[in-house]
C-alpha cells in the first residue's frame, strides 16, 4: 500500500512535474524522502526564496517544478514571488506545510499559522488543503490550474497529511 507521500509524488510525476526544490520540514519528511529515494531531480535550497528562484530558473529551461517548504518559509519567500515569480507568471506548486494551525502547534507558529491563508490570497494565489481532495486529486488539481493560470498554486500540507 502507497503511503500519501508516495501517491502524492506518484501523482505530481503523473502530472509532469520533473524538478523538485525545497527547504525541509518534518511535515513533509516523507514527501523529501520520496522524492530523494527515487532519485527525481532535486535541487536543495537553503532558504525558500532561493527555492522559488531555483524553480524559476528550471521552469524557464523547460522543467515543471514544484517547490515545497514550510509556512514560516513562505514568508520569507513572498519577495521573490511579488517581484519574480507572480509577475512573470511562473505556474510553480508550492507545496507549503501550516505550522502553527490554530490549536495545534506551538507558540512561534502562531501569528504566522493565523496569517497564512491571507497572506496567500493578499498575493492572489489560489489555493487548496491536500486535506480537503487527497493527496493525488491536490496535486493534479494543482498541476492543472496553476498551468491554466500561467500563476503558482498553493497546496497546505497539514500535520499528518503527507
Amino acid at each position: 500500500m502507497r503511503t500519501s507521500a508516495g501517491t502524492f509524488v506518484d501523482s505530481a510525476v503523473e502530472s509532469g512535474v520533473d524538478f523538485f526544490s525545497g527547504v525541509p520540514c518534518s511535515y513533509l519528511a516523507n514527501v523529501f524522502s520520496e522524492i530523494t529515494s527515487r532519485e527525481l531531480r532535486y535541487w536543495p535550497a537553503t532558504r525558500e526564496d532561493s527555492s522559488c528562484a531555483i524553480a524559476t530558473g528550471a521552469f524557464l529551461a523547460g522543467a515543471r517544478p514544484l517547490v515545497a517548504m514550510q509556512n514560516s518559509g513562505f514568508g520569507n519567500s513572498i519577495n521573490a514571488l511579488c517581484s519574480l515569480v507572480i509577475p512573470y507568471r511562473i505556474p510553480l506548486i508550492l507545496l507549503v506545510s501550516w505550522r502553527g494551525e490554530p490549536e495545534l502547534d506551538s507558540p512561534e507558529h502562531d501569528v504566522m499559522g493565523r496569517a497564512f491563508p491571507s497572506l496567500i490570497e493578499a498575493l492572489g494565489l489560489r489555493w487548496a488543503a491536500i486535506r480537503d481532495e487527497g493527496p493525488a486529486e491536490s496535486v493534479k488539481s494543482a498541476v492543472n490550474l496553476a498551468r491554466k493560470e500561467n500563476l503558482p498554486f498553493v497546496l497546505i500540507a497539514r500535520k499528518g497529511d503527507l
